[in-house]
């Protein structure tokens, strides 16, 4: 399937999306549909990605209230086409993986290592001699 032909919905109660890429993307809503029951309503808002030009790649994660799926999306020739994991390099999943989870610097960057003191430690003393 192509990038251009997808929607991906939003509910405020349990659908959602996020888009990652080698380059800025942008989301352009497109409508919204709602349904009212008796006691509840709920609203769904379609929208498309609209990635920049000289991007590579777009991992899509789509969420329910139950699970989640990511869809990746290799740009071809003037299209993205969607891909499945089996047929995404090794290479490419290792770079989105490190765009969706980034390494955590902050931590490793901020940790301080002490030093550990010795419980006692033995101090001879020294007396001053009265002259």
């Amino acid at each position: 399937m192509l990038l251009r032909d997808c929607k991906f919905l939003v509910s405020s109660y349990e659908l959602r999306f996020v888009a990652y890429s080698d380059q800025p993307c942008k989301a352009v809503h497109l409508n919204t549909v709602r349904f009212d029951t008796p006691g509840a309503s709920e609203r769904v808002d379609f929208y498309r990605i609209d990635p920049a030009a000289p991007a590579r790649w777009l991992a899509v994660q789509e969420q329910t209230k139950d699970k989640s799926r990511t869809r990746f999306f290799i740009h071809l020739g003037n299209e993205f086409e969607e891909h499945q994991r089996s047929e995404v390099s090794t290479a490419l999943l290792v770079e989105i993986e490190r765009r969706i989870h980034p390494p955590r610097q902050s931590q490793t960057l901020c940790r301080v290592k002490q030093k550990r003191r010795p419980a006692a430690i033995a101090v001879p003393r020294i007396h001053a001699s009265a002259h």
